[in-house]
Formats: structure tokens, sequence, C-alpha cells
């Protein structure tokens, strides 16, 4: 197998079929077949035995539907299938309905190899006519796997899978469906086991979504599995199906991933695939990163307690007007700094909490992450509640009105407050983007924290004395903070080296040169900004990834046949 191959990749379902090619160049792109890229598997029998396929075949079935073969994959059993008057050879049937592929095919590179997803279910006797039927069309001997396999290949990347991991695949029609457990080895997917249901199986419920859930719960079971050992649950079904079907997951397994809908494309670009799977992306097992994420939460911490202390103890009282009369001098920005580091320290541990999880095989980090969740939920509370704590403390021991330090403590945090939570759903329901785990994405940057919680310290101290500096050194701390802080920033915005230099550069030279006690309060400001928009790219980042799961390109923008009733 090269990379000169043309791969033609066959989803031969109960009710549908589709179809896909990877070309040379390295792209795969779905095969438009008498005018869409999903097509209904019936074949109508005309009063003379012809053989009708496709739309046309469904037209027919419409106004004949006793002369319409729905499903015939699953009367490859038989020696013959009788249709009114007529007996016909299921062979031909299956040989009819893959013709259509082959002429489509025809109008493109010509395929060098061929690759047929089937129903998980199928048997060897199915399997032996399909392979006949394959040929007789003029598409050649073709490789078998079943659907539920193409659909994991195609999603091998943003699985990340480790040997081992069972994936639960749910493909569902309006009355027919199909449930398949396979376990992830590294030469492919072992079957655990398959189940039809709606009209195709004996399960029991009253909708074929009822159905599938009674049959994963059983099948997981039978197993001796449970649904939170599950990697994942793919699901190609009508985007309509998927919140009924996620209750009653709910209501039959209990604790599972969430179905994720993959698209009706999926088997077909699966099977198409030359490379199969990818490799199982290493698991966060390095040292290094687990060190990182400690020193992360430890300085974040560590700086929001050193602040509090400044801030509780820095009032400034200056002689007033009138004899005797003093005035009580707070910086502003101080209040929301603290608070801002603690959600930090929160985040860190979380992540850290989460790899070691990983490294003790109690949790896959490359899937929906509760725990991590829940540890953001925990920062953008502890936040808030830091935030109001500090700032009545605040007002009552300086003796001032608590509504300013409030208003500005709450402005400061409740942003950053607001976008955790919605990490934190986005972690708990959905797999992270590609090639990364959940820790990876969201652990704040080490080097950021410790340049921006040290400058942030030395540049409150150089004003409020606390700790107190040799005033001989005040001006060099001040601008060596400023320095600081705007490298923090750059380290925060950006990961590419270039682009931390240029901004760096231009940020710290900025900061440097604008430091004075009027502009101290903008710098800390730019911080809690700059923290903000960090946790704002990786949400961004998660929901971009999320969506592009759920919405498979293909299936956007190419028009599909309704299947024939």
């Amino acid at each position: 197998m090269t990379s000169a191959e043309t791969t033609l990749g066959i989803d031969l379902w109960h009710t549908r079929l589709a179809a896909a090619l990877h070309t040379p160049d390295g792209r795969i792109t779905p095969l438009a077949i008498d005018g869409a890229v999903v097509i209904p598997t019936g074949v109508a029998v005309a009063d003379d035995g012809t053989l009708h396929t496709a739309m046309a075949g469904a037209l027919l079935g419409r106004h004949y539907p006793h002369s319409y073969i729905r499903i015939p994959g699953q009367r490859l059993y038989d020696e013959h299938i009788t249709v009114g008057e007529l007996q016909v050879n299921p062979v031909d049937v299956i040989a009819a309905v893959l013709s259509t592929v082959a002429h489509a095919a025809g109008q493109s590179p010509a395929p060098t190899r061929l690759v047929i997803a089937t129903p998980a279910g199928w048997t060897t006797r199915q399997h032996a006519r399909l392979r006949a039927a394959a040929a007789q069309a003029g598409l050649g001997q073709p490789a078998l796997i079943s659907g539920a396999e193409a659909i994991i290949r195609h999603h091998a990347d943003s699985l990340r899978l480790t040997a081992g991991q069972v994936v639960a695949v749910l493909r569902l029609d309006n009355t027919v469906g199909e449930v398949a457990l396979l376990r992830y080895e590294p030469d492919g997917c072992r079957r655990v086991a398959a189940v039809d249901c709606g009209e195709l199986g004996e399960v029991p419920g009253a909708t074929v979504v009822g159905q599938a859930a009674t049959a994963l719960a059983d099948a997981l079971d039978a197993c001796g599995l449970t649904g939170a050992q599950l990697a994942a649950v793919l699901c190609d079904a009508p985007p309509s199906v998927v919140p009924s079907l996620a209750a009653a997951l709910t209501a039959t397994v209990g604790t599972a991933p969430a179905p994720v809908p993959v698209g009706e494309l999926a088997a077909a670009l699966g099977a198409a695939r030359r490379t199969g799977f990818a490799k199982p992306a290493p698991v966060r097992r390095s040292g290094w990163g687990l060190v990182r994420a400690g020193v992360s939460g430890t300085a974040s911490f560590a700086v929001a307690g050193v602040l509090t202390v400044q801030q509780m103890t820095s009032g400034v009282i200056y002689e007033g007007n009138e004899p005797g009369q003093t005035v009580l001098v707070l910086e502003w920005y101080g209040w929301g700094l603290a608070p801002i580091f603690a959600m930090l320290g929160v985040v860190a541990f979380a992540c850290l909490a989460t790899d070691l999880r990983a490294i003790l095989g109690r949790a896959a980090p490359t899937g929906p992450a509760p725990r991590l969740g829940a540890g953001l939920f925990t920062a953008a509370v502890t936040g808030v509640i830091v935030a109001t704590v500090l700032a009545l403390l605040g007002a009552a021991t300086y003796g001032v009105a608590a509504a300013p330090l409030l208003r500005w403590a709450l402005v400061s945090t409740t942003p950053l407050a607001v976008i955790l939570v919605t990490l934190g759903v986005a972690v708990t329901r959905s797999t992270p983007p590609a090639g990364r785990a959940w820790p990876d994405l969201l652990q704040p940057p080490t080097t950021a924290v410790l340049v921006g919680g040290t400058s942030t310290v030395v540049l409150v101290a150089t004003y409020r004395a606390v700790p107190r500096i040799d005033s001989d050194l005040w001006w060099t701390t001040e601008h060596l903070a400023a320095f600081g802080l705007g490298w923090a920033i750059a380290l925060l915005l950006t990961a590419d080296l270039w682009r931390r230099l240029l901004l760096g550069a231009a940020l710290s030279t900025a900061t440097t040169y604008a430091i004075d006690i009027t502009t101290a309060t903008a710098i800390a400001t730019g911080l809690i900004i700059a923290v903000t928009v960090w946790a704002a790219l990786r949400l961004a980042r998660a929901m971009s990834s999320t969506l592009g799961r759920h919405t498979d390109p293909a299936t956007a923008t190419a028009p599909t046949s309704p299947v024939a009733s």
C-alpha cells in the first residue's frame, strides 16, 4: 500500500450507502452517487426483473412498496429473494447497488484499492456474498471492515485511544439500529459485541433510540463493563435524535461519555483512509510536566497570599488640608490581582490532579474530564469568593466604604469566572482538540505565572513598602517589575517564540518607560486583562474543536437523499 494509490471506501449500511475517495494527494472527499453523497441501499424490482437502485429505486419503492427490497444486505442469507412472481439472486441485488458506486468512481481517478464497511453484525456468509457482488459490479476484491471500526478510524486522531480502551458506536435510522462495542488495539479494533435494534433485532423498547440504549446496557453488562469504562460513545444518527439518545443512555447505562455525533459520512471517510489508525498519542506522563503544573499552582497561591498581605497592610495615610486631618489612599488595582492568581492556582492543581489520575490508569486524558471540569468550576467560585471577602475585609480594616473596593474586585474577577465555568462545561462534555489533552490546553503557563507573579509583588512593594525595599533600589525595582509584567503578558497571550519576542519587547519597553505611581493601576489592569484573554483563547479553542466534531464539513455542504421508508 503506497501513497500513490487511490482508495475507494464504501459504507454499505443497512438502509443507506455512501462512498469516499482517498486520492494520492492526500485528500479524502465524498463521492457523489446519483447526485447525492448518501443514497438508500434499497432496490426496486420491475415486472421484467430489471433492478432499479439509488433515487430511482427509492421513488419506485414509494409507489410500489411490495416490489422494493429496502434492506438488501440482510437478504444475503437467502438463496433467492421472492418479489411478487419473480425470484432474484441477492448477490445480483447487492451487485446492482455497488454498480452505482462503480459508475460514479469511474468518473474520478480510478481506485486501486477498495475497502467496504459493513454492519458490525454481518456474518461470514454475508461477507462472502458481498465479495462476489463487488467482483460482479466490476470493483474487484474488497478489504472488509465493520462500519463501526471505520467510524473510529475516521475519528482516531481526536479520540487518541490507548490500547485496551473500549468505544461504543451507535448507528441509528428511523426504524433500524445497530450497537457495537469495539476494543482498540495498536493494529486496529477488535469486536467486543454487536447488537441489531429496531426491525432487525429483538431488543425491548418502544423506539429505536430506547432499544439502542437498552442494547448498549445489556452488551456492557454481558462483557463485564460499565459505562464509565467507555472511552467514547460515537453516534451516527440524525441530529434531532441525539438529545433523546443522551437521555436514554443516562437512564439505562448511567455514567458514560456523552454521545458524540459523527456525521453520516464518517464510516465512508474512515474506510477510505489509507493510513488506518493513528498511533496512540502519548499520555502526559512526563515528570517535568507534572512538576510544571505543581510549580504553577504553588506559585499562584503564594503570589495571591503575598498580594493579600500587601493590600491589607499597605494603606498610605497622608496629612489632610485641615489640622489633624488624615486621608487614606488605597490603590484600586490590588483588590483584583490576588483573586486572579488564586483562580490560576486552582486551575493548575486541577490539571495536576487530572494528570495524576491518568498516570494511575483511573481516567483517560483524551476524553471528557469531569473532574477537571469540576476543578474549573471551583476556580471560578474561588475567585469570586476571594474577591468579595478581600474587599470586605479591606473596607473593615481601613474604615472605608466597601462599595468601591467590591466593585473593582468583582469587575476584575467576574469575566474570568464566567469563562472558567463555560470551559468547565466544555471539558466535562467533550473531547479535547486533536493531538492534545485537556491539561495540556488549560494549564497556566508556568513561566508567565512566575514572571508575572514576581513582578506584581515587586511592583506593589515599591509603592507600599511591603516588604520594605531599600530606597536606593526603589527606582530600579520599579522598572524591573514593569519590564517583567510586559514579558508576562506576552508569555500568556502567545506560544509562538517569535511572537513572544516581538510582543514581549514592545510591552516591556512601554511599561518600563510609562511606569509611575499613576500608571501602576493601568499596568496591573493589563495583567488582569491578559489572564482573562488567555482563558478566552482556551475557551475558543475548546468550542471550535467541539463544533468541528459535531458538524461534518462534508455533510454540511453536500446534498443528501432521503432514505426510502
